[in-house]
Protein backbone atom coordinates (compact mmCIF):
# COMPACT_ATOMS: atom_id res chain seq x y z
CA UNK A 1 0.00 0.00 0.00
CA UNK A 2 2.99 2.55 0.42
CA UNK A 3 2.60 3.40 -3.35
CA UNK A 4 -0.75 4.84 -3.40
CA UNK A 5 -0.60 8.61 -2.50
CA UNK A 6 -2.85 9.88 -0.47
CA UNK A 7 -4.81 13.15 -0.59
CA UNK A 8 -3.64 16.59 1.28
CA UNK A 9 -4.68 17.47 4.24
CA UNK A 10 -5.73 20.87 4.74
CA UNK A 11 -4.09 23.15 6.92
CA UNK A 12 -5.73 26.91 6.93
CA UNK A 13 -3.66 29.43 8.52
CA UNK A 14 -6.75 31.97 8.75
CA UNK A 15 -9.54 31.37 11.44
CA UNK A 16 -12.81 31.77 10.11
CA UNK A 17 -13.41 33.66 13.55
CA UNK A 18 -10.44 36.41 12.30
CA UNK A 19 -11.80 36.52 8.87
CA UNK A 20 -15.55 37.75 10.35
CA UNK A 21 -13.74 39.92 12.75
CA UNK A 22 -11.90 41.98 10.25
CA UNK A 23 -8.12 40.80 12.18
CA UNK A 24 -6.97 40.01 8.87
CA UNK A 25 -9.05 42.26 6.81
CA UNK A 26 -5.50 43.58 4.54
CA UNK A 27 -4.89 40.14 3.33
CA UNK A 28 -8.57 38.95 2.91
CA UNK A 29 -11.08 41.56 2.79
CA UNK A 30 -14.09 41.94 4.50
CA UNK A 31 -16.76 39.26 4.29
CA UNK A 32 -18.96 41.57 2.58
CA UNK A 33 -16.57 41.88 -0.14
CA UNK A 34 -17.86 40.39 -3.78
CA UNK A 35 -15.41 37.06 -4.46
CA UNK A 36 -14.65 35.84 -7.88
CA UNK A 37 -15.20 32.31 -6.54
CA UNK A 38 -16.77 30.49 -3.93
CA UNK A 39 -17.70 26.44 -3.91
CA UNK A 40 -17.61 24.37 -1.16
CA UNK A 41 -14.12 22.58 -0.65
CA UNK A 42 -13.67 19.00 -2.02
CA UNK A 43 -13.31 17.68 1.10
CA UNK A 44 -14.51 18.54 4.94
CA UNK A 45 -13.61 18.02 8.39
CA UNK A 46 -14.24 14.40 9.95
CA UNK A 47 -14.39 11.92 13.11
CA UNK A 48 -12.80 8.98 12.87
CA UNK A 49 -13.17 6.14 15.86
CA UNK A 50 -10.00 4.68 16.54
CA UNK A 51 -10.75 0.92 16.22
CA UNK A 52 -7.75 0.23 19.32
CA UNK A 53 -10.32 2.34 21.52
CA UNK A 54 -12.84 -0.16 23.89
CA UNK A 55 -15.33 2.50 23.13
CA UNK A 56 -16.20 1.90 19.62
CA UNK A 57 -16.54 -1.94 19.13
CA UNK A 58 -20.00 -2.28 18.73
CA UNK A 59 -21.99 -0.03 15.60
CA UNK A 60 -24.36 0.97 18.47
CA UNK A 61 -21.38 2.61 20.11
CA UNK A 62 -20.75 4.70 16.53
CA UNK A 63 -24.28 5.50 16.10
CA UNK A 64 -24.38 7.26 19.73
CA UNK A 65 -21.53 9.50 18.42
CA UNK A 66 -22.82 10.36 15.52
CA UNK A 67 -26.55 11.31 17.22
CA UNK A 68 -24.54 12.64 20.40
CA UNK A 69 -21.80 15.37 17.97
CA UNK A 70 -24.31 15.77 14.72
CA UNK A 71 -23.03 18.21 12.66
CA UNK A 72 -26.40 19.97 12.49
CA UNK A 73 -26.26 20.10 16.21
CA UNK A 74 -22.85 21.38 15.88
CA UNK A 75 -23.19 24.18 13.61
CA UNK A 76 -25.85 25.62 16.00
CA UNK A 77 -23.32 26.36 18.82
CA UNK A 78 -20.68 28.09 16.67
CA UNK A 79 -20.46 31.77 16.42
CA UNK A 80 -23.31 32.70 14.99
CA UNK A 81 -20.96 35.10 12.39
CA UNK A 82 -19.34 32.52 10.88
CA UNK A 83 -22.04 29.80 10.52
CA UNK A 84 -22.92 30.94 6.89
CA UNK A 85 -18.90 29.35 5.98
CA UNK A 86 -19.45 25.99 7.17
CA UNK A 87 -22.16 23.47 5.68
CA UNK A 88 -22.93 20.08 7.64
CA UNK A 89 -21.54 16.87 5.56
CA UNK A 90 -22.66 13.50 4.89
CA UNK A 91 -19.83 12.42 3.04
CA UNK A 92 -16.47 13.49 2.05
CA UNK A 93 -17.26 15.10 -1.10
CA UNK A 94 -20.39 17.55 -1.13
CA UNK A 95 -22.20 15.79 -4.07
CA UNK A 96 -21.98 12.27 -1.80
CA UNK A 97 -24.76 11.25 0.55
CA UNK A 98 -24.31 8.53 2.99
CA UNK A 99 -25.07 7.73 6.67
CA UNK A 100 -24.68 5.55 9.32
CA UNK A 101 -26.30 2.39 8.77
CA UNK A 102 -29.55 2.92 10.98
CA UNK A 103 -30.08 0.80 14.44
CA UNK A 104 -30.48 0.99 17.68
CA UNK A 105 -27.28 3.47 19.82
CA UNK A 106 -26.23 2.71 23.21
CA UNK A 107 -23.76 5.13 24.94
CA UNK A 108 -20.42 3.27 25.59
CA UNK A 109 -20.56 4.57 29.55
CA UNK A 110 -23.61 3.77 31.44
CA UNK A 111 -26.79 5.41 31.52
CA UNK A 112 -26.64 6.47 35.19
CA UNK A 113 -23.66 8.58 35.44
CA UNK A 114 -23.98 12.20 36.89
CA UNK A 115 -22.62 15.59 35.51
CA UNK A 116 -20.03 17.77 36.98
CA UNK A 117 -18.82 14.31 39.17
CA UNK A 118 -15.40 13.87 39.76
CA UNK A 119 -15.23 10.64 38.49
CA UNK A 120 -16.82 11.11 35.11
CA UNK A 121 -15.78 8.79 32.41
CA UNK A 122 -13.70 10.44 29.86
CA UNK A 123 -13.11 10.23 25.67
CA UNK A 124 -9.94 11.16 24.33
CA UNK A 125 -9.72 13.23 20.95
CA UNK A 126 -6.46 14.04 19.10
CA UNK A 127 -6.21 16.82 16.63
CA UNK A 128 -3.02 18.56 15.01
CA UNK A 129 -2.00 21.98 16.07
CA UNK A 130 -1.64 23.37 12.80
CA UNK A 131 -4.91 24.43 12.22
CA UNK A 132 -6.64 27.04 13.61
CA UNK A 133 -10.35 26.14 13.78
CA UNK A 134 -9.65 22.73 15.71
CA UNK A 135 -10.11 23.91 19.29
CA UNK A 136 -13.54 26.21 18.13
CA UNK A 137 -14.99 22.66 17.17
CA UNK A 138 -13.04 20.69 20.35
CA UNK A 139 -14.59 22.98 22.28
CA UNK A 140 -18.04 23.08 21.69
CA UNK A 141 -17.82 18.86 21.55
CA UNK A 142 -16.60 19.03 25.07
CA UNK A 143 -19.70 20.99 26.65
CA UNK A 144 -22.15 18.50 24.33
CA UNK A 145 -20.36 15.88 26.15
CA UNK A 146 -20.48 17.58 29.38
CA UNK A 147 -24.01 17.75 29.45
CA UNK A 148 -24.23 13.86 29.29
CA UNK A 149 -21.76 13.50 32.15
CA UNK A 150 -18.54 12.49 29.97
CA UNK A 151 -15.14 14.60 29.80
CA UNK A 152 -13.72 15.25 26.79
CA UNK A 153 -9.87 15.30 26.80
CA UNK A 154 -7.91 16.85 24.46
CA UNK A 155 -4.43 15.97 22.40
CA UNK A 156 -2.99 18.47 20.91
CA UNK A 157 -0.20 16.47 18.72
CA UNK A 158 2.55 17.33 15.46
CA UNK A 159 1.30 16.64 12.55
CA UNK A 160 3.62 14.12 11.82
CA UNK A 161 2.81 12.25 14.56
CA UNK A 162 -1.74 12.69 13.99
CA UNK A 163 -1.17 11.98 10.72
CA UNK A 164 0.43 8.26 11.30
CA UNK A 165 -2.77 7.69 14.33
CA UNK A 166 0.76 7.59 17.08
CA UNK A 167 -1.12 8.61 20.40
CA UNK A 168 -3.21 6.28 22.56
CA UNK A 169 -7.02 8.14 21.97
CA UNK A 170 -10.58 7.33 21.50
CA UNK A 171 -11.43 9.83 18.02
CA UNK A 172 -9.24 11.62 15.81
CA UNK A 173 -10.82 15.11 14.66
CA UNK A 174 -9.20 16.18 11.12
CA UNK A 175 -9.88 17.80 7.73
CA UNK A 176 -8.60 16.88 4.08
CA UNK A 177 -9.55 18.10 0.72
CA UNK A 178 -9.17 16.05 -2.36
CA UNK A 179 -7.07 16.76 -5.55
CA UNK A 180 -8.90 16.10 -9.70
CA UNK A 181 -9.68 13.10 -9.75
CA UNK A 182 -11.10 13.72 -6.48
CA UNK A 183 -13.46 9.94 -6.38
CA UNK A 184 -9.54 8.69 -7.20
CA UNK A 185 -8.40 10.17 -4.37
CA UNK A 186 -10.69 9.40 -1.74
CA UNK A 187 -10.07 5.76 -1.98
CA UNK A 188 -6.30 6.54 -2.32
CA UNK A 189 -6.83 8.56 1.23
CA UNK A 190 -8.65 5.98 3.00
CA UNK A 191 -6.34 2.71 1.77
CA UNK A 192 -3.16 5.01 1.60
CA UNK A 193 -2.94 6.97 4.77
CA UNK A 194 -1.92 5.22 8.26
CA UNK A 195 -4.39 7.07 10.45
CA UNK A 196 -7.45 5.90 8.50
CA UNK A 197 -5.85 2.64 7.50
CA UNK A 198 -5.95 1.46 11.10
CA UNK A 199 -9.26 2.09 11.49
CA UNK A 200 -11.91 1.99 8.58
CA UNK A 201 -12.28 -1.76 9.08
CA UNK A 202 -12.50 -1.88 12.78
CA UNK A 203 -8.51 -2.99 12.73
CA UNK A 204 -10.01 -5.87 10.56
CA UNK A 205 -6.54 -6.24 8.68
CA UNK A 206 -8.56 -9.36 6.71
CA UNK A 207 -11.55 -6.72 5.40
CA UNK A 208 -8.74 -4.51 4.69
CA UNK A 209 -6.94 -5.90 1.93
CA UNK A 210 -9.93 -6.86 0.40
CA UNK A 211 -10.86 -3.19 0.44
CA UNK A 212 -7.08 -3.23 -1.35
CA UNK A 213 -7.51 -5.65 -3.71
CA UNK A 214 -11.04 -4.95 -4.71
CA UNK A 215 -10.25 -1.02 -5.62
CA UNK A 216 -7.00 -1.72 -7.26
CA UNK A 217 -9.21 -3.89 -9.75
CA UNK A 218 -11.55 -1.78 -9.80
CA UNK A 219 -14.48 -3.76 -8.69
CA UNK A 220 -14.74 -1.66 -5.65
CA UNK A 221 -15.44 1.98 -6.51
CA UNK A 222 -14.00 5.00 -4.13
CA UNK A 223 -17.62 5.98 -3.80
CA UNK A 224 -18.94 2.25 -2.87
CA UNK A 225 -15.79 2.54 -0.44
CA UNK A 226 -16.79 5.63 1.78
CA UNK A 227 -20.17 4.59 1.77
CA UNK A 228 -19.57 1.03 3.40
CA UNK A 229 -16.87 2.92 6.09
CA UNK A 230 -19.64 5.84 6.57
CA UNK A 231 -21.90 3.29 7.03
CA UNK A 232 -20.13 1.62 9.32
CA UNK A 233 -19.91 4.72 11.62
CA UNK A 234 -15.72 4.58 11.93
CA UNK A 235 -15.42 7.81 9.70
CA UNK A 236 -17.72 10.30 11.16
CA UNK A 237 -18.20 13.72 8.31
CA UNK A 238 -19.18 16.66 9.58
CA UNK A 239 -18.72 19.85 7.77
CA UNK A 240 -17.98 21.27 4.34
CA UNK A 241 -16.12 24.72 4.05
CA UNK A 242 -16.63 27.50 1.26
CA UNK A 243 -13.84 28.42 -0.52
CA UNK A 244 -13.72 31.44 -1.22
CA UNK A 245 -11.44 33.71 -3.71
CA UNK A 246 -11.16 37.17 -3.40
CA UNK A 247 -8.40 38.83 -6.17
CA UNK A 248 -7.10 42.14 -7.60
CA UNK A 249 -9.91 43.98 -9.57
CA UNK A 250 -7.44 43.41 -12.95
CA UNK A 251 -7.15 39.94 -12.44
CA UNK A 252 -8.77 38.30 -15.16
CA UNK A 253 -9.50 34.48 -14.81
CA UNK A 254 -8.62 33.96 -11.25
CA UNK A 255 -9.43 30.56 -9.74
CA UNK A 256 -8.62 28.26 -6.76
CA UNK A 257 -7.95 24.68 -7.56
CA UNK A 258 -9.88 22.21 -5.21
CA UNK A 259 -6.84 22.54 -2.52
CA UNK A 260 -7.87 26.07 -1.82
CA UNK A 261 -4.23 27.38 -3.87
CA UNK A 262 -4.53 30.02 -6.33
CA UNK A 263 -3.93 28.69 -10.14
CA UNK A 264 -1.93 31.22 -11.27
CA UNK A 265 -1.57 29.04 -14.71
CA UNK A 266 -5.10 30.60 -15.30
CA UNK A 267 -4.74 34.07 -14.46
CA UNK A 268 -3.59 37.28 -16.05
CA UNK A 269 -3.94 41.05 -15.17
CA UNK A 270 -4.87 43.58 -17.49
CA UNK A 271 -2.95 46.50 -18.56
CA UNK A 272 -3.27 49.65 -16.84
Amino acid sequence: MANIQSATWLSSSISDIDYVSGKVASLTGKPSDSTQEMFLERGGYFLLCDSRSPHWHDIKQRRWLRKTLNPYHLIQRLIESIRPFWVPASSVLPTWFHGIDAGEERSPFSSDIATESDDMPVLTLAYHAQHPEYPMLVTEMTHILAAQGIKLDMIELDYTSWAKGEANVDLWLGTVNFAVPEEWNVGAWLLGSPLLRQSITGGDEVSLQSYLHDWRNQSLSSEQLIREVIGSGWLQPLFHHWMRLKAPEQAQGAHLNNLGWFDFQTTWLEPE
